[in-house]
């Protein structure tokens, strides 16, 4: 199974730009053909929105514009491929904001769209919590796929460290493959090396998973934007060691390529 993370600098509220951005980072690889593309948390929109009226103009509905992106993605490579993207749900009791993922199939089937559970404090400025975490069957790899975005990966609210709700549901859910979305924080601005502490904590939050035959796939954006510095260090995990079996640095910006 072979795997594409993007890891790259989106430009705040430049959606085409964007776009365009990543297409030419895919074709630049040489490689003609994946089973997944991975795109970070709101990929193609940025992340730091003080509330609903900045990020109102960029929401989506599931079929929107990041959608027929990776359908368009999934075309051209024959691969599945997940990004990130604020969601908008419409309702008579008025309209809801979400930050989500939708996962698109080779045939351009949109196969989940799956709403962040646990929300960061960016995220409370105008997104609602989404349903619960989420895992499913795909055929064509006979596994079973979970979504995680970012915060999930944490405590709920940061309350109690000692629990571990999302790897304790993939484990119960015998999840095969995690695929994580993020903006992750970088906590040390000045150091431009390898994320391996965020690649620790990480496999730290997925304790419950480790001696399983799971594999989590993390795609990370870089960059900054308003006060925020994101780490990047786009990697997979292999849970049945544990083992980093494949990373980037924190400021690459370039396409995570591997086989597991």
């Amino acid at each position: 199974m072979k795997i594409a993370c993007c890891q790259f600098a989106p430009v705040f509220c430049q959606r085409i730009t964007n776009f365009e951005k990543a297409k030419k980072m895919l074709s630049e690889s040489g490689d003609s053909k994946f089973d997944l593309i991975l795109f970070p948390e709101m990929a193609f929109v940025g992340y730091m929105f003080d509330d609903k009226d900045e990020i109102a103009p960029y929401m989506e509905t599931e079929k929107g514009p990041t959608f027929e992106f990776c359908k368009e993605i999934a075309s051209i490579y024959g691969c599945f491929v997940a990004a990130g993207y604020p969601r908008i749900e419409k309702n008579n009791e008025g309209d809801k904001y979400y930050n989500s993922m939708c996962f698109v199939s080779p045939a351009g089937d949109l196969l989940a769209t799956y709403d962040k559970s646990f929300l960061y404090e960016t995220d409370h400025n105008w997104a609602e919590e989404g349903s619960g975490f989420i895992s499913l069957d795909i055929p064509e790899w006979n596994k079973k796929v979970g979504f995680g975005i970012c915060m999930d990966i944490n405590p709920y609210e940061y309350k109690n460290s000692s629990l571990h709700e999302f790897a304790n549901y993939h484990k119960d859910n015998k999840t095969d493959i995690i695929i994580f979305c993020a903006n992750w924080l970088d906590s040390d601005i000045n150091d431009h090396g390898n994320a391996f502490s965020t690649h620790s904590y990480w496999a730290q939050r997925l304790n419950p998973l480790i001696n399983s035959n799971c594999y989590f796939i993390a795609c990370n954006r870089i960059g900054k934007e308003k006060t925020a510095t994101f780490t990047g260090g786009s990697c997979v995990i292999s849970l049945q060691k544990p083992a980093l079996v494949a990373a980037l640095m924190k400021r690459d910006e370039k396409l995570l390529i591997h086989t597991i």
